[in-house]
């Protein structure tokens, strides 16, 4: 017979996380090493690496990107209790301002974590989200049990929350033990770190090729009195064009060599480099010098980050504080679900080679479609408003005569082009077998050059008259009608 299923939960975090990671009374430490050690487990030192240029830069390319993003509300079900739970989420969501409340809630992925407290307010029957701050994380740790705790003065080892009252997600953790997570703030500390100290060396560097050391030399035997007046003459050589010292003495300047600091602008670039990828996953859309498709991949990329953050944000807002409204307003419905559209923004052009090929089919778009996919601010010209008039009445026989002509042209030179394919597809096979023949460059000349007098263009040639004169005799058909037509 097979055991039964074992209900309890045995491997909790509470249990065995006192033997793997340290613990100040009931307070649970985080697992990053660099908190415990350099910062005294204090989330201060993370907010000191945020002031960075690129840092912020980044971030709020990313963060932007996610609350660019449309939100919606989708209900847990099909019935009509369903629908109206979800609704009422909806309006929840709009009075809070969720863009707003989400913009600050996802600095929890550059911290680890994040925390925001739900104010509740009664309104008739119902209870009601009033508000939805977002507070600093540093303020917060959890225990040995899981449970949120808010540190103050009067308690060092945090007081513990009311439950349905916080929202929290963690982000970065290698497993669910780690409720505090690893935050893009432990992969740029590093790289913040050695840029700011190279920015130090770089200001010394630069100033050695502004104002160069002075140096002075005296005889032997000088007095103090004459190696101090010679001091005070190499110190106002920096700001001084003419200076005296006393005689015998020799003054010059010395120069630091042109390389001898390193490239520190390129070590610069580098750190800047490394921050970008740990908080964009790639570098292209911060910084110059890449290529079209290399961009577009890149993009992508980014969009796999934002959709990332976006599902964090919004299955952790369904999974607790939709869920609480839920219960205690709507008990029975299906919980529904908070989402946010990532998309990559459509190719206008490509819509309209398409929406064209469409309207030479026969038909016509209306004005709502076109201040839809278009924007608003287009009104169709006169001329081109009877004529999609007359082809939704009377079909794509009824086309514009300057349309209708085009499409004829347009047939004339696709049958021309297929006649002629064999021509010059047995060319450019002469042309491939020539350039295989070849072992470098100057072989591939020659023989091109000898493959060129006995290329055969007479059949070319013949065919190509034959479709001009094709092209001839249409065009005054054409010219025929108009004229009987006036």
């Amino acid at each position: 017979m097979s055991t039964k299923p074992v209900y309890e939960e045995i491997a909790a975090a509470g249990d065995g996380e006192d033997v793997l990671a340290p613990l100040i009374g009931e307070l649970r430490q985080p697992r990053d090493e660099i908190l415990r050690t350099r910062g005294r487990g204090d989330l201060e030192i993370y907010e000191r690496v945020k002031r960075d240029d690129q840092v912020q830069s980044c971030l709020q390319q990313r963060f932007n990107a996610t609350i660019a993003c449309e939100w919606g509300v989708e209900p847990g079900g099909r019935k009509q209790r369903d629908r109206k739970a979800a609704d009422f989420l909806r309006e929840q969501l709009a009075h809070i301002r969720f863009d707003n409340a989400t913009r600050k809630m996802l600095n929890g992925i550059w911290y680890g974590y994040g925390v925001a407290e739900c104010l509740w307010a009664p309104d008739g029957g119902n209870v009601v989200l009033d508000q939805l701050k977002v507070r600093r994380p540093a303020r917060f740790g959890f225990d040995v049990d899981g449970r949120l705790r808010l540190i103050t003065y009067r308690a060092p080892q945090g007081e513990v929350m009311p439950e349905r009252k916080f929202w929290t997600f963690s982000s970065g953790g290698d497993d669910d033990d780690d409720l505090y997570g690893r935050g893009l703030a432990y992969w740029c500390y590093w790289p913040v770190w050695l840029k700011r100290n190279g920015l130090k060396f770089w200001s010394v560097y630069m100033e050695k090729f502004a104002a160069p050391t002075a140096k002075g030399t005296v005889p032997r035997g000088a007095s103090d009195e004459e190696k101090q007046k010679l001091m005070q003459a190499l110190r106002a050589m920096t700001f001084d064009s003419a200076l005296v010292v006393p005689d015998g003495t020799q003054a010059e300047l010395l120069g630091a060599a042109q390389r001898s600091g390193g490239d520190y602008q390129q070590f610069y670039r580098e750190m800047n480099g490394a921050i970008s990828k740990v908080i964009l996953s790639q570098t292209m859309t911060t910084d110059s010098g890449s290529s079209r498709a290399q961009a577009e991949v890149h993009q992508d990329v980014k969009l796999d980050v934002v959709r990332a953050d976006a599902d964090l944000v919004c299955e952790s807002f369904s999974d607790q504080v939709a869920r609480w409204l839920i219960d205690w307003n709507y008990p029975g419905a299906a919980y529904p679900r908070v989402w946010r559209e990532v998309s990559e923004p459509e190719d206008l052009k490509a819509r309209a080679d398409r929406d064209k090929v469409i309207y030479d089919m026969g038909y016509r778009p209306t004005q709502a479609y076109v201040d839809e996919v278009y924007g608003q601010g287009f009104e169709p010209r006169q001329g081109a408003a009877r004529g999609g008039a007359q082809q939704a009445a009377g079909g794509a026989g009824f086309a514009e005569p300057e349309r209708a002509a085009e499409q004829e042209r347009d047939e004339l030179a696709g049958q021309l082009e297929e006649l002629t394919r064999p021509y010059t597809d047995a060319w450019l096979e002469e042309v491939r077998q020539a350039l295989e023949a070849s072992t470098d460059f100057s072989e591939a000349v020659r023989r091109l050059e000898a493959l060129h007098p006995g290329l055969d263009v007479a059949e070319l040639a013949r065919t190509i008259g034959d479709g001009l004169a094709v092209a001839n005799l249409s065009g005054r058909s054409d010219s025929a009608d108009d004229a009987d037509g006036a």
